[in-house]
């Protein structure tokens, strides 16, 4: 019984369960409707987690924002990452307009005039705004209105202007007491008393005074407006440090020992021993002269290093004058006129209508005009070729290449350099290459290239060529009016001899050649004394015709010398038809 039981546990074992191939299907995807599941199972992912790396493992990436950077937790900001806000752009206080100084732009002129090229208008402008000491600013308040007190306080010794008028008194109290008083460093007595500490600026580490020494306060005041008037005297006094050290108080009594002296220079009778003492009577008798209302203040560009560097007048000019070197219109504007009073010639060219300035006027050559043979061919090829460039003109025009002689010089330098490298590395010495001569220039060539150059300096000279900054030579062209003028030039010249007469010349012919003398001819002949001439001229007719011999008496004289005396003298013409 017992083995029985065990062969049919084995036969149940053996048995496979093929019920759960019913829902196989060979066939595609398309016909059971179903989309094939390409998950894998979770204890598959689970183990593809967990897989090992292959090669070394990574450090963690580190934050290139540095250590100062802290990402806020999502906690704090209430579960979201919260962008920090964009600095809102800089608004000028003030407008401001640029204009050149007076002696560089003198300098700038004279160049221009010596040279004879061409520039362009935004070029000059971009040149002088290049430097704070060529130009001028002109600043204003926007929101002044005509009548009203004025905005801006100036300070009288340079011009800059301020918001407030304690401003102004601080700074040119700062900056020009020298103009009011004569300074003097004298020997002195060190101060006396007991001082057991002596504090120093923590900015620039210099010993200020004791706390208990009777000018303690006016010291500190000194030295926040002579050395750190860019900073509040709030946090000046918060990097005020204290010294206990007995090397630093007798250093600072030394000091003491050296005082300056003011005297004022219209009266040598009034004289201060302390800095504090001679602003006080600086602002109470010369206000005038330190500061004054300003509807709008001028001052040199350089003055402008002279305010702090987060002054907002100062920030306000910088950034107008970037954005004037970027484009400078405004100043091209204010430049046009100035150049027109020294002679310049401003003219525009182009359909941009970029403005240029010179010192030569541009000369337009007329139809008919002729220069020299060796002008006219150096003309006529940059005519050809607009726009060539200067440099490449002697071997394009006469295809002569101006040789540059090796420098000995430069080569034993870059010699040198190739040893003391080849020293450090530890190489072999690397020849260097000698340099390449080029082939000189003969005498004729030379006198060519010298005869170029004298051509083309007159005709630039002249404006028959026009040379830009950048080296570009153009010629201006023969305008279309010169064209038309000569044309029609030509068409009157040759009208009296192809269109016929006019009319009135017609009825004053006649009149011309109807003289005084000519015109008694006529007359003269039709007189009867000529009258009877011709009558006694002709006696050939027959007699039986003339009947006047057998009268004694002589023919009359007919009263019209037109009618003929008988049928026979009818056939000689009539005396009007005679002339």
């Amino acid at each position: 019984m017992a083995e029985s039981s065990d062969q049919n546990k084995k036969t149940e074992e053996s048995s496979l369960d093929l019920s759960g191939l019913s829902s196989i299907s060979l066939g595609p995807d398309w016909v059971s409707g179903k989309k094939r599941s390409t998950a894998l199972p979770r204890e598959n992912r689970d183990q593809g987690r967990s897989r090992p790396q292959r090669g070394p493992s990574r450090e963690p990436r580190k934050d290139r924002r540095g250590a100062a950077f802290r990402r806020p937790d999502r906690q704090e900001s209430g579960g979201r990452y919260e962008r920090p806000e964009r600095a809102q752009p800089f608004e000028p206080v003030i407008a401001a307009d640029f204009y050149p100084e007076e002696e560089p732009f003198k300098v700038l002129g004279q160049a221009i005039r010596n040279s004879y090229r061409t520039f362009e208008l935004f070029e000059i402008a971009r040149l002088i705004l290049e430097k704070p000491d060529r130009f001028v600013c002109v600043v204003r308040d926007p929101a002044q209105k005509e009548g009203e007190t004025a905005l801006l306080h100036a300070s009288v010794p340079d011009g800059l202007p301020f918001k407030s008028e304690e401003e102004a008194l601080s700074h040119a109290v700062r900056h020009y007491m020298g103009e009011f008083f004569n300074l003097e460093e004298v020997e002195g007595e060190a101060p006396s008393g007991a001082f057991q500490v002596v504090h120093k600026c923590g900015m620039t580490g210099e010993l200020l005074a004791p706390p208990n020494y009777h000018r303690y306060q006016a010291i500190c005041r000194e030295h926040h407006a002579s050395k750190l008037a860019h900073v509040s005297y709030s946090k000046f006094e918060q990097s005020i440090e204290s010294s206990r050290e007995e090397e630093d108080i007798q250093k600072w009594l030394e000091q003491m020992k050296t005082q300056t002296r003011f005297t004022w220079k219209e009266n040598s009778e009034i004289v201060f021993n302390n800095r504090e003492d001679a602003r006080l009577y600086l602002v109470t008798e010369a206000r005038d002269k330190l500061v004054r209302p300003a509807y709008s203040a001028r001052f040199s560009g350089k003055a402008l290093a002279l305010l702090n560097p987060q002054d907002p007048i100062r920030r306000s000019v910088e950034y107008l004058a970037e954005g004037q070197r970027r484009f400078p219109l405004d100043t091209a504007n204010h430049l046009r006129g100035r150049l027109r009073r020294m002679h310049f010639a401003v003219y525009k060219r182009g359909s941009k209508g970029i403005s240029y300035v010179c010192a030569v006027k541009r000369r337009f050559r007329k139809p008919d005009e002729v220069l020299a043979d060796n002008l006219q061919e150096l003309i006529d090829f940059l005519e050809a070729h607009p726009n060539f460039p200067l440099k490449d003109l002697p071997k394009a025009f006469l295809g002569i290449d101006p040789a540059h002689k090796p420098d000995s010089s430069a080569a034993e330098a870059a010699k040198d350099v190739a040893e003391e490298v080849a020293k450090e590395i530890g190489e072999p010495e690397v020849p260097v290459p000698a340099p390449v001569a080029k082939k000189e220039v003969s005498e004729a060539e030379q006198s060519a290239l010298k005869q170029l150059k004298i051509d083309l300096h007159y005709l630039v000279s002249e404006g028959y060529v026009t040379e830009f900054s950048d080296g570009r030579l153009f010629v201006p062209p023969i305008r279309e009016d010169e064209i038309r003028h000569s044309e029609k030039e030509k068409q009157e010249k040759l009208q009296p001899t192809e269109e016929p007469p006019k009319p009135e010349e017609k009825a004053e012919a006649p009149e011309k050649a109807a003289e005084p003398e000519k015109a008694e001819e006529p007359e003269k002949v039709a007189e009867p004394e000529k009258v009877e001439a011709v009558e006694e001229v002709e006696p050939e007719p027959s007699a039986e015709k003339v009947e006047a011999p057998a009268k004694p008496e002589p023919p009359e004289i007919p009263e019209s010398p037109d009618a003929p005396a008988s049928p026979d003298e009818a056939t000689p013409p009539k005396p009007e038809k005679t002339e």
